[in-house]
């Protein structure tokens, strides 16, 4: 039974101070973001650069009702998403009763919602039951006239995931005899994804075979293939749907090959119709068939005056997949028409399967093919980068061939291609270098291979960093210079110092990957008296990662002393540096006590960052599990900490598994999961839990046990037993986990490698 629940109006949504929880976030409590939602709210000029997404999803289930709400501006995506974020139990029963609101734009949003949360069943499987037991208030919504909106979204939900949820619910069709084709055809495309009550569904779809429309016709005859594939009508109304070109490609069909062979004398006479449409048609269908005995006909068709059917050749000879398509491709390459010549350069590169053999038929083309054909194999030798390399010695053999666009195209793959081509490629001068605009990475890249001057390179970018118009693209361009970039260093450090500068993001990128020259200068903008600057340094520092261990201790100064926005970014900072910050760690398991939920997530992932150096927090972690109204992304982020902390905290993992909170306890059971030296201790605790009351507990703990399956054979009995669960994701979890327990076993069987990573080495130590 559902929970009814009160929505707040409008006005209410902008609570004030004392209905919030207790939380905050960037020093500022639930009711402040509830008027940002609105966009009531002014911006803490401390806070512009740093990332304010999804921020009341933070304040957990106190925030559902104001994100609800919200959504009666039309198609509010922030309270769309952060609703399906959220996506407890409490927040399905919650939007479920949101689809009877009595505002229509809160009504879609919430069906919405409620399909993003269908999809979320299988990270967070103790959602089925409150999904399931929404179906009867969305199935109230799917037979309402008015509005037409609600209805269809609501009746799409009961048809697509009814049955699913409850194998039992009744199917709704008031679509299956809309007026509209298109709600027809929709219809039939929805049951398609049914993976239920065939029967049923094999009579609604043959129906279908004789509606007045053909697209509603195609989408039947897709779905009866795969129920019943030798029905007499599929064959005859392919063949109609394609020499009539209304239909789009066969991958709704399944037996394609045999659909196609038994329509192919059809087919091949109609391949002689005078309009090449239905002649491309035609031969789209054969490559759909992806049979070699189409081979044949798709050869002759290359032959065909029409271009357009000739690109049709080209993209049903990549579904062949088969070694006789490369000399047919080898051909395309001279083809007259430029597009059918792209097209096989993107096939080509597609064709991994077949690289050997095309480099041998790029080889010959480069040898003896037409200047045409030469230019386009160049530039397929190109497209395939590094993996082209046998074919360079062709290349270099057509830098003297009388074709000027031969030489041109030969020179510029060799040129971004080939590593040092000095010898080969003649050296372009400095001017001729940076003359002609844009400066792109392509041709920076290329200019590093002739051996331009780096210093010459570096200046000119340094240059670019002046203007607005190309600064961004000049920073990019740093960037990949990497530690090269070093004398661009102080024009981007003054960049930095810039607060006019509304976007820093790509020259924080520039600096930091110029690596530990950049450190110092870094330091140095912490004693900064702009605030803005100072978070610039610090974010930066932390974008460096390891590279910026020598500024640790600048850093964790800032934990004690320095504002919100320099406590926060140095706590993200001092996580992406690593164990070397682990002089870190006593600040950290301090912050664990503060009320600002962006200080506690920024903590968290530093202390799973800090691997087994950040021991010494792992009882403020747990502590902090059984912390009043603590929201469900902090537990998450909590257990994952202690996952990232490693064997020091598998204990205090496994107490998880015994909390209260089954989102704690499912949260452990997944996190347990993976070889290593916890298997010993982990394997019977999470066959406990596969007999958990929670439906999530049980799906993560099966998708753990499979996850380390050589150790794990003990467990087989109650992942067997989990096949006949209620939640079909836990059935799903558990029959992959068998499956996994299976093959380890023939693989020990076998004589393969064992299971001493794991911490067990026999079938005793279960």
């Amino acid at each position: 039974m559902l929970p009814t629940l009160v929505f707040p109006c409008s006005s209410e949504a902008e609570t004030d101070g004392k209905q919030d929880s207790g939380w905050l976030y960037l020093g500022k409590p639930m009711s402040h973001w509830v008027a940002d939602l609105h966009g009531k709210a002014p911006r803490d000029p401390e806070f512009l650069e740093m990332e304010q997404y999804w921020v009341l999803a933070n304040f957990g289930q106190a925030a559902v009702p104001h994100l609800i709400d919200a959504m009666r501006e039309p198609w509010n995506v922030d309270a769309l998403v952060q609703l399906e974020f959220l996506g407890s139990t409490e927040t399905v029963q919650q939007v479920a009763q949101a689809v009877r609101h009595p505002h229509e734009w809160i009504r879609c949003g919430a069906l919405q919602v409620l399909f993003g949360l269908q999809f979320k069943r299988f990270l967070q499987p103790e959602i089925t039951a409150a999904l399931r037991d929404a179906l009867p208030i969305v199935a109230e919504a799917a037979r309402e006239s008015e509005p037409a909106l609600v209805r269809q979204t609501a009746e799409r939900f009961v048809q697509e995931y009814g049955p699913i949820l409850d194998p039992a619910f009744p199917l709704p069709s008031q679509d299956w005899e809309a007026e509209d084709s298109r709600l027809r055809r929709a219809a039939v495309e929805r049951v398609a994804r049914l993976r239920c009550r065939p029967e049923e569904v094999a009579a609604l779809v043959k129906a279908k075979l004789r509606d007045p429309d053909a697209s509603v016709r195609w989408a039947a005859a897709g779905v009866l293939s795969s129920l019943e594939p030798d029905h007499p009508d599929i064959v005859p109304l392919v063949i109609e749907a394609v020499i009539r070109r209304e239909h789009g490609s066969l991958h709704a069909f399944r037996g394609v090959q045999r659909i196609v062979s038994a329509a192919l004398p059809v087919l091949q006479e109609a391949l002689r119709d005078p309009d090449p449409r239905t002649r491309a048609s035609i031969v789209n269908a054969l490559g759909w068939s992806k049979s070699p005995t189409v081979l044949p006909f798709l050869i002759e068709m290359q032959k065909d005056e029409s271009a357009m059917v000739r690109r049709r050749v080209i993209n049903s000879l990549n579904l062949l997949d088969a070694p006789e398509i490369v000399p047919c491709l080898m051909r395309a390459l001279g083809d007259g028409d430029c597009e059918v010549r792209e097209e096989t350069i993107r096939v080509i590169r597609r064709q991994r399967a077949l690289r050997r053999e095309i480099l041998q038929g790029l080889i010959g083309v480069l040898d003896s093919g037409s200047e045409v054909a030469r230019v386009a194999a160049a530039l397929t030798v190109d497209a395939l980068g590094q993996e082209g390399q046998d074919a360079w010695p062709a290349l270099r053999e057509n830098l003297d061939n009388s074709d000027p666009r031969v030489r041109l195209a030969a020179i510029l793959v060799l040129a971004r291609n080939e590593p040092g081509p000095d010898g080969v490629v003649p050296r372009t001068s400095e001017r001729d270098a940076f003359s002609a605009p844009p400066f792109t990475e392509s041709r920076l890249k290329a200019l590093l291979r002739f051996g331009q001057r780096i210093e010459a390179i570096v200046a000119k970018l340094t240059n670019g960093l002046k203007p607005v118009s190309s600064r961004a693209l000049s920073a990019g361009l740093v960037k990949l210079l990497g530690p090269l970039a070093a004398p661009a260093l102080p024009r981007l450090i003054s960049l930095l110092e810039d607060t006019s500068l509304a976007e820093p993001g790509s020259i924080q990128d520039a600096i930091a990957n110029i690596g530990s020259a950049a450190v110092g200068p870094l330091v140095e903008l912490l004693e900064h008296t702009d605030l803005r600057v100072r978070n610039r340094a610090i974010k930066t520092l932390g974008l460096m990662g390891f590279r910026a261990a020598a500024a640790v201790p600048k850093l964790v100064e800032r934990l004690a002393g320095g504002s919100l926005s320099e406590r926060i970014l140095a706590t993200e900072a001092l996580g992406n540096i690593g164990p070397a910050a682990a002089s870190a760690v006593p600040a950290f398991r301090a912050a664990l006590g503060n009320r600002d939920l962006a200080v506690l997530r920024e903590t968290m992932d530093a202390l799973g960052k800090m691997k087994r150096w950040g021991e010494p927090a792992v009882a403020a972690l747990v502590r902090l599990l059984d912390a009043p109204s603590l929201t469900a992304t902090i537990k998450w982020q909590v257990v994952r900490a202690l996952r990232g902390i490693g064997p020091a905290a598998t204990t205090a993992l496994l107490a998880c598994l015994g909390h209260r909170d089954p989102l704690v306890r499912a949260s452990a059971a997944r996190e347990l999961g993976g070889r290593g030296p916890w298997a010993r201790d982990v394997v019977p605790a999470l066959m406990v839990s596969l007999q958990d009351p929670d439906a999530g507990v049980r799906a993560s703990a099966a998708e753990s046990l499979g996850s380390m399956a050589a150790a794990a054979h003990c467990a087989a009995p109650g992942l067997r037993r989990l096949l006949d669960d209620w939640c079909d994701i836990v059935r799903e979890k558990a029959q992959k986990a068998i499956e996994a327990v299976q093959a380890a076993r023939r693989l020990q069987a076998a004589g393969g490698p064992d299971n001493v990573s794991t911490g067990l080495t026999s079938r005793s130590d279960c």
